[in-house]
């Protein structure tokens, strides 16, 4: 069975999404960069998911993204919620 290349390269893109997403989690500590690797991933998840709707394909690796991203985005919103970063750029 052959796979098409556009799936193969949009399947990149939810695995890209994924590794922001782990890096997003990974980086909680330090604001800045946990929230933009964590909105990287939810903005590339988003993106796998709409265009795998519109090819019929699988949706999984887009929504581990989607959800793993999205765990990301609330461990960095509350840790700057309750002000327990430890690394911020002078705010």
């Amino acid at each position: 069975m052959k796979v098409n290349p556009v799936d193969r390269t949009l399947r990149g893109v939810g695995i890209a999404a994924i590794v922001f997403a782990l890096l997003g989690a990974a980086f909680f500590w330090w604001l800045p960069m946990g929230i933009m690797l964590s909105m990287t991933g939810l903005t590339l998840a988003f993106v796998d998911w709409v265009s795998a709707r519109r090819r019929s394909s699988d949706r999984q690796v887009s929504v581990v993204g989607l959800l793993l991203s999205v765990a990301a985005l609330t461990l960095c919103l509350v840790i700057a919620a309750l002000g327990l970063q430890t690394v911020t750029f002078g705010w």
